[in-house]
């Protein structure tokens, strides 16, 4: 017969997190606004875990310990390209100034 010679310990632990992103770039390599994108998006995390320990037996030679984990994730990603200029556009900005 095993009995408990201690409380049992209950440990609970929750977590939440959220991130939103918004990176806008160049990436035609000029100076001219021809293509230009937008990243942009979100993640969420949801985290619970659960567990009991404790220790039982003759000296507490017996430790143990039980739980449980659960995790939720969500996220969305999007991306915008503009595109303003073509070979013939490049002229175009360089003597109008746009």
């Amino acid at each position: 017969m095993i009995l408990l010679r201690r409380p049992v310990t209950v440990t609970s632990l929750t977590g939440y997190s959220h991130l939103s992103g918004f990176s806008p770039a160049d990436s035609d390599g000029t100076t001219l606004p021809d293509i230009y994108d937008i990243v942009f998006g979100t993640v969420n995390t949801f985290t619970q875990e659960l567990r009991a320990a404790g220790q039982a037996g003759a000296n507490d030679r017996l430790k143990w310990m039980i739980g449980a984990n659960y995790e939720h994730d969500s996220s969305e990603d999007n991306q915008f390209i503009g595109l303003r200029g073509s070979n013939s556009g490049v002229a175009a900005f360089r003597f109008t100034g746009l």
